[in-house]
């Protein structure tokens, strides 16, 4: 199914699913972007990139790195309840929230479609303003069949229950590519 059909079935559309990530910009970040590339976590190192072995997740990463790349990891392989488990808000995974897992399903399959990537590479990161260091928005670039949509953000949160969620995916700049893109 298209990603622009799968938006419309859940009630979405692309502006809505980025709306939130695209009302900061990057100039608004106390902490500059950078290139450098930490290792956050056992897998998916080295490099901050997709790994080909993941283990079976089960809550929020130690980290903001780790939690981008535990969720796009599990949506590269259609892990759908690998991503809702790294995905939420302070309160908690949405898998845990929901408690209707089909539904979670569908909405992490929807996003798994639009993101549809290769490889991934995490690129910086940078505090969100107004969040009192609570929230991190990391940047990724997505390269698809020879195309790269460069500084993807992807915003983190502090978990109330500990460790780090993805709490927002810019899908419209994955569907739309960016200024940065390359062919």
């Amino acid at each position: 199914m298209k990603p622009q059909r799968l938006l419309a079935a859940l009630g979405l559309s692309a502006a809505a699913c980025s709306a939130a990530t695209q009302g900061s910009s990057v100039a608004d970040s106390a902490t500059p972007r950078t290139a450098e590339v930490r290792p956050t976590e056992p897998s998916p190192a080295p490099g901050d990139r997709t790994a080909d072995a993941s283990p079976t997740w089960t809550g929020p990463a130690p980290s903001a790195r780790g939690a981008v790349n535990r969720f796009l990891t599990s949506a590269k392989r259609r892990d759908l309840r690998g991503m809702a488990r790294v995905f939420g808000t302070r309160a908690g995974p949405l898998l845990a929230e929901a408690g209707a897992a089909p539904e979670v399903e569908v909405r992490m399959e929807a996003v798994a479609s639009i993101l549809d990537f290769d490889e991934h590479a995490i690129v910086g990161e940078e505090a969100v303003a107004g969040e009192s260091g609570s929230a991190v928005r990391v940047l990724v670039d997505l390269r698809t069949r020879g195309r790269t949509v460069r500084g993807v953000p992807l915003v983190t949160v502090a978990s109330v229950g500990g460790g780090w969620l993805v709490r927002e995916v810019d899908l419209a700049m994955v569907m739309n590519g960016s200024a940065g893109s390359k062919r």
